[in-house]
Order: C-alpha cells, then sequence, then structure tokens
C-alpha cells in the first residue's frame, strides 16, 4: 500500500507513467488473465500462493533475476538482548535443519494445508510478547479454528519455547504493529522486510527467508511466447503491482507503466472511523465507546468474525475470486 516499502519502487525502476487502484490482489492477476496487464510483479512467496488456488491455469511465474529485488525477511525489536537470544535460536535451528523444514512446510508449499507441529510451552521464564498481523500469510493468518497459523507462529512459538517461556501473540495492522514494539509494550514483532530505513528504528534478527521477485504473466496470447521471454521483455508493458508493495518500486527499472492495486487481505494499514473537522464530540464519543470495546473483548470478537476470516486465506477463496471477476 502507498508508503509502504514497495511504494518507493515503482517511480524508481519502472519510470511510472500512469497508476490504476485497485482493492486486492485478485483485481491484480485478473487484470493479467483478462489482458488488462501485462503482467503483474510481487514476490514469489506471493504469486505462489495465488496461483495455487487453481482459477488461473493460464497464467505462470516469471522470475526477475536482480539481486537488489531479493528482499530479506526477519523480526525485530527495540531490545538487544532479545534479537541476541533470536539470533542464537536461529543459529540453532538452521545447523538442525528445523528452518529449513519450516520454510518446506509454510513457504514452499500451499501454507494454507499446512499443520502446525505440537510447540510445548512451559511457562516457567515468564511470557514472550510478539506483536502480529494475522491477515499475512504464510507468515501469521487464522486457521480454521480461529487459532494463529504460519511460519511465523510457528518460528516464534519456538522460540519461546527455547527460552522456556509461554507466549503471547497481540494482531494489529502494520502499522500498529511497527508502533507497538518501538513502545515497549511487544517484545518483538513478527517477520517483515529488512530496510536500512526501518534499522534506523528498530533492531533486527538475522535473516530468516530471502523473497524473490517474480512476474505473473500469461503463458499464451503474447506477442511472444512465455518460454521465449524473460523478464525485460515487459520493458514499456502494462505491469500490476500492489500499491506500497516492494514491487511497486521496482516497476520503473523495466522503463514498464505500473498498474497498481491494493490489497487489504494481505496488507493493512492504520483504520479508523472519520468526522467533520467541527464534530470533534462525536470523534471523543467514537473513541470512548472503542476504549471499551477493546477491554471488554468485544473488539477482539469482532475480528475474528470479520477480519481473520478474510476470503482469501480459507476455502471460500475460489467463490471470492469468481465474484471479483463479475467486477473485472
Amino acid at each position: 500500500m502507498t508508503g509502504s516499502l514497495f511504494d518507493g519502487v515503482a517511480d524508481r525502476i519502472f519510470n511510472a507513467s500512469e497508476k490504476l487502484y485497485f482493492n486486492n490482489t485478485v483485481g491484480e492477476i485478473e487484470a493479467v488473465k483478462q489482458g488488462k496487464a501485462d503482467a503483474a510483479l510481487m514476490d514469489d512467496v506471493a504469486a505462489s500462493l495465488s496461483l495455487r488456488a487453481g482459477q488461473y491455469d493460464g497464467l505462470q511465474v516469471l522470475p526477475v533475476p536482480l539481486a537488489e529485488l531479493d528482499f530479506e525477511y526477519g523480526v525485530f525489536s527495540v531490545r538487544q538482548d532479545i534479537i541476541e537470544q533470536y539470533n542464537e535460536f536461529l543459529a540453532q535451528i538452521k545447523a538442525d535443519g528445523t528452518l529449513k523444514e519450516m520454510q518446506e512446510r509454510w513457504l514452499k508449499s500451499y501454507a494454507f494445508e499446512a499443520i502446525m507441529p505440537e510447540i510445548p510451552l512451559t511457562g516457567e521464564n515468564g511470557t514472550l510478547t510478539v506483536a502480529i498481523m494475522a491477515t499475512y500469510p504464510p507468515f501469521s493468518f487464522a486457521g480454521e479454528n480461529g487459532e494463529f497459523s504460519g511460519f511465523d507462529i510457528e518460528q516464534l512459538r519456538r522460540f519461546a519455547a527455547w527460552l522456556g517461556k509461554d507466549i503471547r501473540f497481540v494482531d494489529m495492522d502494520f502499522g500498529a504493529m511497527m508502533g507497538y514494539v518501538a513502545s515497549g509494550k511487544a517484545d518483538i514483532g513478527g517477520s517483515v522486510y529488512i530496510t536500512d530505513e526501518r534499522k534506523e528504528s528498530f533492531l533486527f534478527s538475522d535473516p530468516d527467508y530471502v523473497s524473490k521477485t517474480v512476474l505473473v504473466v500469461r503463458k499464451h496470447k503474447q506477442e511472444t511466447p512465455a518460454s521465449g521471454r524473460l523478464y525485460t521483455w515487459f520493458s514499456g508493458k502494462t505491469v500490476g503491482t500492489i500499491i506500497g508493495a516492494i514491487s511497486d518500486s521496482a516497476v520503473q527499472m523495466f522503463g514498464s507503466i505500473p498498474v497498481l492495486y491494493q490489497d487489504p487481505c494481505l496488507v493493512f494499514g492504520p483504520m479508523g472511523a472519520f468526522a467533520n473537522f467541527d464534530n470533534q464530540v462525536l470523534i471523543d464519543e467514537f473513541n470512548a465507546f472503542l476504549a471499551i470495546a477493546k477491554s471488554d473483548g468485544i473488539l477482539e470478537k469482532m475480528k475474528n468474525r470479520w477480519l481473520r476470516a478474510c476470503p482469501i486465506l480459507r476455502s471460500r477463496c475460489r467463490s471470492w475470486c469468481t465474484r471479483v471477476r463479475k467486477v473485472f
């Protein structure tokens, strides 16, 4: 979305001359399928999850082998001791093969069918508080039973077990997650892209995964068959990307025209109610109501009912994709 890491790549790499706005990743891929865009630029994990939905047999993934578009993921904190402990833990699970096993389970397979292993937590040394965004598959999302699942969830549960602690996940949108960790209310935050700008505010772990950038393209009905195309073929073409995603800042590199999409199911920015400037009383009343809804658990129940059941995350994906196609 606008303002996130991808937001700076479109102008720098694709020399964008036009930007069209859509509301979701399905719309982005549908634009490629229907010929409204020549390609969609995204990371390999998002592409894999999207194409595994079974709706896009006519599309394929085309690698973009540029080292500057390989992005590292890592957890973050403002506590040096936590990051040092995490890096020691990470080195251990790298050495014994656990990290590779987790990557295969969540990042290189269909994450929504993966089974979370049992990880006993003793809590003898207290509780590890972790800020996550549970609408960020395959790293963190709500499973069928409402419990958190994904690569980050397993890895952080393993870290808590390694520390001899219990774990408490606090789910929030991306902007709130960064602020929650910065305030010290959470010991650590779930995986995000590691950037120099973010390093000015946070301490990051060693990377636990490197994301590759890819293009989603049509297999047929192109001037040049897919088998004969490189990513450079799309210079000057119309390329779709998520607003604010890292791929957004990669578009201009190829001299292509970006078609941008928003995806509220994958990356949420801060949201809130609003009113006219002259209606401060109403905003004050709403904030008072919101504080009560948070404290008595009503807000959390609403999140579980409406946000963590995001259609793209569950088996409803097929029917939702069908409805979106009617719009585009």
